[in-house]
């Protein structure tokens, strides 16, 4: 038990410098990931020898204090392999993957160490079997790990072959990952020749009933050789990771000055200056910056010079970071809208233009200057939501004038219908009246026929001027009816062959549909027989499920859509007569080629048709 408490104390007092060291180097130096990571993962066995040292001064039977100390001493050591891991993954990926897998890392990390845990709490009345139960997969994770941390080193070394710091880092790592070798061999060791019985159901490859034929003892863990290569690889990751901060700054110093030398002349421009001027290095830090723009982002100046770059984005521009470096470096400049994150959590928009200099300083650095435009950019979203709710506002007037029309034609219509048309029946009516009872005077009969016969005209025209302000038939017998007979009408009027198909077209369709659909209808059949100069016409009416489709399409002489003013009369009342009801208006013309004039119009309930193309027509 001396032995053991001895070993908790000694790697207790080393882990302690080492959490001491990585949190100093993360919160004084520019709060880097990777030596946020590594004080992650040493706090976490720190955590482990405390528990540890506790557990040793109780007495040995498994209490339930003891047991759920042991529980959290697991927990704690088995977290430091994922921490370690992600601190070699943020020297070769980004931050936005690490935090990824950081919750699954986590979570598989405490599931091994739970389930490592309940095994050894089966062997608990064999004190080495237990133990080295529990030390076995950390001791393996941790060679794993070790490893895998020095391949990114030797990744970093090919990128810069001077680097003495990252040699040093890279073979301490090699060296604590055998070191960590020869733990889980002795573990092993310990498992396959125990101190007991070892009936093991998850090695079944052991012989039950294993005995060893002397006491054991831990030789292996507390020889010299042993103690020094663990004593010396851990201080030469301290020792290699204080080296490649001081690597840092030395490379920073000289490019600072460089910086320093292609300032702007005038240092009053640049202290007051509202606009960011600032710069950085290939890796995304800061250089340098004026002070106006950090205080408006809430810092000092001091403050953020040691906030890496990807930090200071909104999280939805911090994957474009890379992108940006990557053009920069390819093209010598970049320029464009970012978003940033100010202290308060505010998102502010800079617009930026920023170039790469080579000549004159160590190492590339990347100068530019970001003016806020985040004001403009609200101004300008004000001015396009306002513009947007005008033209619904226009709109909705303009659907309302249509109505409103629409309306006073079907009055008007009634009246003509049912007052005026029975007046004329009532004159007619009375002339005849009048011409039995003037039989005798010839001349006075020839009058009145002539009376009747301009009554029966005038009654004529006004039914036409009825029918054409609101045919009464469309609210009969529907849409269907009303187009048949309008183009029959339209077709002898004119001279001209009208046809209409129509296919599954329900016979009640809502009021302002059927009106809708034959206003246009009627407009475009005229504005075939009056610009294309061809006698056929063709007027197709389609339902469906979600909406009726009118087609008028003629062979005739067409025209070029582009040169059509858009402010007449009957272009802006379709128009709004199919943008009200939620359609779609549009034509296709060319010269000599014809026309086609479509309206979708969709049901009540149907949404919508996406993609509206504006009318281009004639009228």
């Amino acid at each position: 038990m001396g032995i053991g408490r001895l070993m908790v104390y000694r790697q207790l007092v080393l882990t302690l410098l080492l959490v001491v060291l990585f949190w100093i180097l993360y919160v004084r130096l520019y709060k880097q990931e990777f030596f946020r990571w590594w004080g992650l993962a040493w706090t976490s066995f720190a955590a482990y020898l405390g528990i540890t040292a506790v557990i040793l001064s109780l007495a040995p039977e498994w209490t339930l204090l003891k047991s759920s100390l042991i529980l959290f001493s697991v927990l704690a050591r088995f977290l430091q392999i994922p921490f370690l891991l992600f601190a070699a993954w943020s020297m070769r990926s980004q931050e936005l993957r690490l935090r990824r897998w950081l919750k699954p890392g986590l979570g598989l990390a405490l599931i091994a160490g739970a389930l490592t845990f309940a095994v050894s709490f089966i062997y608990r009345d064999q004190a080495v079997i237990s133990f080295a139960l529990r030390s076995v997969p950390h001791s393996v994770g941790l060679s794993v790990a070790a490893f895998f941390y020095a391949s990114s080193f030797f990744e970093r070394w090919q990128r810069n072959r001077s680097s003495s710091a990252t040699v040093l880092a890279g073979i301490s790592c090699v060296l604590y990952g055998l070191d960590q070798v020869l733990y889980s061999v002795s573990y092993i060791r310990t498992l396959i020749a125990g101190p007991d019985v070892l009936r093991l159901p998850l090695l079944p490859l052991l012989r039950q009933g294993i005995v060893l034929r002397q006491p054991f003892d831990f030789p292996l863990l507390v020889h010299p050789a042993v103690l020094f290569l663990e004593g010396l690889s851990s201080c030469g990751i301290a020792v290699g990771m204080v080296l490649l901060v001081m690597e840092s700054r030395q490379h920073a110093q000289p490019m600072d000055r460089g910086v320093r030398e292609h300032k702007d002349p005038d240092p009053d421009l640049v202290q007051h200056s509202k606009d960011l001027l600032c710069t950085h290095d290939l890796q995304g830090r800061l250089l340098s910056v004026n002070p106006a723009p950090a205080r408006v982002l809430g810092y000092a100046v001091e403050e953020l010079l040691r906030i890496p770059m990807r930090q200071l984005l909104a999280p939805g521009f911090r994957d474009r970071f890379d992108t940006y470096l990557a053009r920069i470096q390819k093209k010598g400049e970049a320029f464009g809208l970012m978003r940033v994150l100010t202290r308060t959590g505010e998102e502010r928009v800079w617009e930026y233009h920023n170039w790469l200099h080579t000549e004159g300083v160590p190492s590339p650095i990347v100068r530019g200057i970001a003016h806020d435009v985040t004001e403009r950019i609200r101004a300008e979203q004000h001015y396009i939501s306002e513009r947007r709710n005008a033209e619904d506002r226009l709109r909705q007037l303009s659907s309302h004038l249509v109505q409103a029309q629409d309306d006073e034609r079907a009055r008007v219509a009634r009246e003509l219908h049912d007052d005026v048309n029975q007046r004329l029946a009532v004159l007619a009516m009375q002339l005849q009246e009048l011409k039995r009872s003037s039989l005798n005077s010839g001349s006075h009969i020839q009058k009145i026929d002539a009376l009747s016969k301009l009554t029966a005209e005038i009654a004529i025209d006004v039914r036409k001027v009825s029918h054409r302000l609101h045919p009464a038939v469309l609210d009969f017998l529907g849409l269907v009816a009303a187009l048949a007979e309008f183009c029959d009408e339209f077709g002898k009027l004119n001279d001209m062959n009208v046809e209409f198909f129509h296919h599954q077209v329900a016979r009640k369709l809502p009021k302002q549909m059927t009106l809708c659909l034959y206003r246009v209808a009627q407009e475009a059949v005229r504005n075939a027989q009056k610009h294309s100069g061809c006698r056929q016409v063709r007027v197709e009416l389609i339902g469906g499920a979600d909406g009726i489709r009118l087609r008028v399409s003629d062979s005739g002489a067409g025209f070029d859509p582009a040169s059509v003013r858009g402010d007449t009369l009957g272009l802006i009342s379709m128009t709004e007569r199919v943008r009200s009801l939620g359609g779609v208006f549009l034509v296709q013309s060319r010269p000599g080629g014809g026309t086609i004039v479509e309206a979708h119009v969709p049901l009540a309930g149907s949404g919508n048709w996406v993609g509206t193309v504006p009318w281009e027509g004639v009228s």
